[in-house]
């Protein structure tokens, strides 16, 4: 959930759409801000609660969009054929730092890592700034209340699994990296002050754990403008005081419309082969690989991977 400092209105995502709600919870119903036709999530109000950016899943990219607090104005900020992913603005809310893949494979960005780094954009000139560069995964950037400092994660692979750690960057410039400690999804509370999750998705403030024995769901947290903050836990929408303490639930109602396709003249007692069991051909076959010399093709059927000479019989390899 994002908030307006102004009105405590809430902007939130549910099933791809994006919604908002006062603070105050209780009979409220919610009001859907987009359509299906986008696939809307990770909304953020813009310094001034003029304009909500998030990020829009389309045509297999995340690209970073726009909008006005009631759904109108739509639109698209970033370009290209990569990810562009997680915005946070600027305080002045003239640009926009985001987590992207951009730059692979493209000539005219010279510090190529084929994974993802922050980048900034300015939303008066669409000009691109890379403010990170190396073998991590660099995701969740937050921007300082005094615009000097970006918090974000560096997300790792190793034999223990992932990590992710936090770090700062001033002034967009890679000499100032700077590490914070382990945790994920930032969020400035105010200059020097952060609050994250860490790796036990635990809301972290004063680098103490507040939601212990709560199931957090893993996205930064709502800032309320009394130091307090929005977070979603055990499938509800929770607050807190500027301490982590008195938990409170919001309440609200978010109602859908599902359409049904029109059965009008099917036939329901037709018989799918369910139960069966007489061979029939597989139809389900998945991410099939030729091998280099180009005479084996690797598949998976069946939940299960195959490897098959080239016009001859299949051979199951993993039950």
């Amino acid at each position: 959930p994002s908030t307006c400092e102004e009105d405590d209105t809430i902007i939130l995502a549910l099933q791809g759409s994006l919604w908002s709600m006062g603070s105050g919870g209780g009979s409220e119903q919610a009001t859907q801000l987009t359509g299906w036709e986008i696939e809307a999530t990770w909304p953020v109000w813009s310094p001034d609660c003029s304009r909500i950016a998030f990020q829009n899943y389309n045509d297999n990219q995340y690209h970073i969009w726009t909008m006005n607090p009631d759904g109108s104005d739509l639109q698209q900020v970033t370009d290209g054929h990569w990810d562009h992913r997680e915005p946070t603005w600027s305080p002045g809310g003239e640009k926009i730092a985001f987590a992207s893949d951009r730059g692979v494979q493209d000539s005219d960005y010279p510090n190529e890592t084929g994974n993802y780094d922050i980048w900034i954009i300015d939303l008066a000139t669409s000009e691109y700034e890379q403010c990170t560069t190396g073998g991590s995964e660099d995701h969740s950037p937050a921007w300082s209340p005094d615009g000097d400092t970006i918090a974000y994660v560096e997300g790792t692979a190793g034999w223990y699994g992932l990590s992710y750690e936090l770090y700062t960057i001033t002034n967009c410039e890679t000499s100032t990296r700077g590490y914070i400690g382990s945790g994920f999804a930032p969020t400035w509370r105010g200059v020097g002050d952060l609050v994250y999750l860490n790796n036990d998705y635990q809301v972290m403030v004063d680098n103490q754990p507040m939601t212990v024995d709560e199931d957090v769901f893993p996205f930064p947290v709502g800032m309320l403008p009394d130091g307090g903050f929005l977070y979603a836990a055990n499938g509800k929408l929770r607050k807190r005081n500027a301490l982590g303490e008195n938990l409170e639930e919001i309440d609200f109602k978010a109602p859908i419309t599902v359409t049904r396709a029109d059965r009008t003249g099917k036939d329901y007692n037709k018989d799918h082969g369910f139960y069966d069991k007489s061979p029939r051909d597989v139809r389900g076959i998945q991410s099939p690989v030729l091998s280099p010399d180009g005479k084996r093709v690797a598949f998976i059927a069946l939940n299960a991977l195959w490897v098959m000479d080239i016009g001859k019989k299949p051979k199951q390899l993993t039950n």
